[in-house]
């Protein structure tokens, strides 16, 4: 009778960790990003880094750590404002953004075209659906997600409205460059409002551009 009870408080816990999950709202996205770079070489060269996206109700942030730097992303749909921060070396830089900047910087992940494919994987314990859009005769995005993870389109960064579920891992190709996200931990929970404060000193303050977001293989 002990072990039974014992077993069934272990199956109710489980079943509410599941369903808290399914429905992803708040909490903490995190992914291991490998980036290969071949500029007509022998050899590759690898780089390592890690993505981090964090959601609280409205709230939305994103930290890409690297060797070189930090960039992060602070964005509240409801009040339609935020900022972009790059930190380099000794250089931090912060740029404000409004609701329309934002969404063209959204632009081109939002436009893709993706093919959705019924045949599933088991990645890292999620049943992940395959997607894929090809750009161009040399640029293509692969997509595995979990539909049974449900996340706001705008939240899931790595894919858009047409990807129903988290997307668990990703590769983009271009030629013979490539960059793969997969995930590493997803933590379902409140998130302290601080966390998405912009800063108010300390950096150093510029217009945003088009340009100000260069993504390495695009």
């Amino acid at each position: 009778m002990k072990y039974f009870i014992i077993w069934t408080v272990a199956l109710l816990v489980q079943l509410n960790t599941n369903a808290q999950i399914n429905n992803f709202k708040n909490g903490i996205i995190s992914y291991a990003v490998t980036t290969s770079i071949n500029e007509n070489t022998k050899e590759s060269v690898l780089l390592k880094s890690t993505y981090e996206i964090v959601i609280q109700d409205s709230k939305f942030r994103s930290d890409n750590v690297n060797n070189f730097g930090k960039e992060s992303e602070i964005f509240d749909s409801k009040n339609g404002n935020g900022c972009i921060l790059k930190e380099y070396s000794r250089q931090k830089i912060m740029m404000a953004i409004n609701e329309d900047q934002w969404q063209k910087k959204q632009y081109w992940y939002n436009n893709l075209h993706f093919t959705l494919f019924d045949d599933t994987i088991n990645i890292m314990g999620y049943i992940c659906k395959r997607a894929t859009a090809i750009i161009d005769s040399n640029k293509l995005i692969e997509l595995y997600y979990c539909p049974s993870i449900i996340i706001k389109p705008e939240h899931n960064k790595l894919g858009n409205e047409n990807i129903k579920g988290l997307v668990i891992k990703s590769t983009f190709i271009n030629g013979k460059n490539y960059e793969t996200h997969i995930l590493t931990s997803l933590q379902n929970k409140h998130m302290n409002l601080q966390y998405f404060n912009q800063p108010q000193s300390g950096y150093r303050i510029l217009q945003y551009n088009t340009n100000s977001n260069i993504d390495l293989l695009k």
